[in-house]
């Protein structure tokens, strides 16, 4: 792969439900949607970050497109994703989902005590793709 050629490489990818209103674009980071966890008899929902309302819960990164309320895809939690920065986002940085107008499901430099998604694996500048080496943790 050339330098500034892109690329994912899902070591562990999830399927879920997008149960919400708002479709979910592909590349975007999202978070467990509480109403729907989980279980051994039911797919999971997940849900892009709100504006303010913080990002906990973050799982990973969608591989797939989910259509509103009834979209079914797939979501890497664990490998490489590429997704788009808010804001600079540098080599080696910790970085979380934004929860920012504009900006939501986008990645940004972590904050003290927020839940990070990964480590940046290239230096970017807002709106340009950044893959990330995903392995989240609770506490930055």
């Amino acid at each position: 792969m050339a330098a500034n050629e892109l690329g994912r490489t899902p070591i562990l990818d999830l399927t879920f439900q997008n149960f919400g209103a708002t479709a979910i674009a592909a590349g975007l980071v999202v978070l467990v949607d509480s109403g729907h966890v989980p279980s051994s008899t039911a797919l999971g929902g997940v849900l892009l970050p709100t504006n303010g309302g913080g990002v906990v819960g973050t799982l990973g990164v969608t591989i797939d497109a989910l259509a509103a309320l009834t979209g079914v895809g797939r979501v890497a939690i664990m490998g490489t994703a590429v997704c788009t920065a808010h804001g600079t986002v540098t080599y080696g940085q910790i970085v979380m989902a934004s929860d920012t107008t504009a900006h939501l499901g986008h990645v940004k430099t972590v904050t003290a005590g927020a839940r990070q998604l990964g480590l940046a694996l290239d230096t970017a500048t807002d709106g340009q793709q950044v893959r990330v080496a995903l392995f989240p943790a609770m506490n930055a």
